[in-house]
């Protein structure tokens, strides 16, 4: 296993290397990883000292997985199952007797005594140190039942039941049988309650200009004060939430934005593409035509005819790489990449074709893509159409209820 887990973790390690993995993600990983090795780690070193017997839990029979290996080397994996504890019958008394002295105090729960049960008893059915269990019986259920509940039928001078607990270990018994005088539970103020009963009783008087407050509750001093305001507090969480709304906005705007400009790119590829078609055509060279489409979109921006364009950006952009260092290839290959459209990158491996294959195959794959982009704007402007007829329908139904409306309600009225 510590094998797999150093294999694992090699090839975890190579990937992050690679940057095949996200960072955080990788780490992540790794650090399970190593985790899993320190587990499996600690796991052989503790069972490689030879055991020679096994503890045995009172009251719990257990399953243990044991691996077992002769002197000829051959190992065998083994289920044993361990019984429980057995106690001696001396043991068992013993034990049972001490529990029967616990239970006289342990029951009482909030009570004082057991003459004087004013509130619910607590009747355990074990314990959490000792295998013994205890069976509760009551002599009369309406008063006091088995689970230590008082009951509603108890008379207010009170009334006796008898309480039978029955202790039992392996195969031994033992009885505890008690007499208990149960009362009517009394009736539980919270806190509030009490601060205001005893707030009015002092103040029963009416008289003098302050209202006084009880210092003491129950024989416990208590201390007043203003309630402190949570302006603060909600104006935090105010903010908090503002601010994240804000956050969710701005990604939703920029999502939109993005998606306007990816809509745009879209729109102005067939003219694009149809400037390069008819240039190459003329006899110019690809380089010469970037720069040309690029001077005639600057020399239109600066005559203010037209607003930015993000195709003749981008257009611009790959000239201005060109005529920065860069070679042809290499500008072709970044407008595919940074265009992120399928039209674009198509564009982008036909020119790079060009400088590979040459003009002549160019030209009637340009004049191919020229056809392809128009049929895609005649379909994306049908696809458009429908969705204003489909935006109209709203309107159109509003102006067919006012119709039914007008025609409608004269004619009742004229009954």
């Amino acid at each position: 296993m510590l094998i797999l887990h150093g294999v694992i973790f090699l090839g975890i390690f190579l990937a992050l290397r690679k940057k095949r993995l996200e960072r955080k993600i990788g780490l992540l990983m790794l650090c399970g990883n190593l985790l899993g090795m320190i587990v499996t780690a600690a796991g052989l070193l503790s069972g490689e000292q030879p055991l020679t017997e096994l503890e045995r839990k009172a009251g719990e029979t257990r399953e243990i997985h044991l691996e077992a290996e002769d002197a000829a080397g051959r190992r065998e994996s083994v289920t044993l199952e361990i019984p429980e504890l057995q106690y001696t019958p001396s043991e068992t008394q013993e034990l049972l007797q001490d529990k029967l002295r616990q239970l006289d105090s342990l029951i009482l729960g909030e009570n004082t005594s057991l003459i004087e049960v004013r509130s619910d008893l607590y009747l355990p059915a074990d314990f959490g140190d000792s295998p013994v269990t205890v069976r509760w019986t009551s002599g009369d259920p309406g008063l006091l039942d088995s689970g230590g509940r008082l009951g509603e039928e108890i008379p207010e001078e009170g009334a006796e039941v008898e309480l039978e607990g029955r202790l039992r270990l392996q195969k031994e018994e033992l009885l505890y049988i008690r007499t208990l005088r149960v009362y009517p539970p009394e009736e539980q103020k919270d806190f509030s309650q009490k601060l205001l009963e005893e707030a009015r009783l002092l103040n029963e008087s009416g008289d003098g200009k302050t209202y006084r407050l009880p210092d003491t509750v129950d024989g416990q001093r208590v201390e007043w004060r203003l309630k402190k305001e949570k302006t603060g507090s909600y104006v935090a969480v105010l903010f908090l939430a503002a601010g994240i709304l804000l956050t969710v906005s701005r990604k939703n705007l920029a999502w939109k934005q993005e998606q306007k400009l990816r809509e745009e790119m879209k729109r102005e590829y067939p003219e694009i593409v149809g400037r390069i078609q008819l240039l190459l055509g003329a006899g110019m060279s690809m380089r010469r035509i970037f720069g040309k489409i690029t001077a005639d979109y600057r020399k239109q921006l600066q005559l203010g005819r037209t607003e930015k364009k993000p195709a003749y950006e981008e257009i611009a952009c790959t000239y201005y790489e060109m005529e920065g260092g860069k070679s042809e290839l290499e500008a072709y290959e970044h407008l595919g990449e940074r265009s992120r459209l399928a039209d674009y990158k198509n564009l982008s491996v036909l020119l790079i074709q060009n400088l590979k294959k040459g003009k002549k195959e160019l030209i009637p794959l340009m004049e191919q893509e020229v056809r392809a982009a128009l049929e895609e704007r005649r379909r994306r402007a049908r696809a458009e159409g429908e969705k204003a007829a489909t935006r109209l329908l709203l309107p159109m139904g509003m102006m067919l209820l006012v119709v039914l409306i007008l025609v409608i309600v004269p004619a009742f009225l004229s009954l």
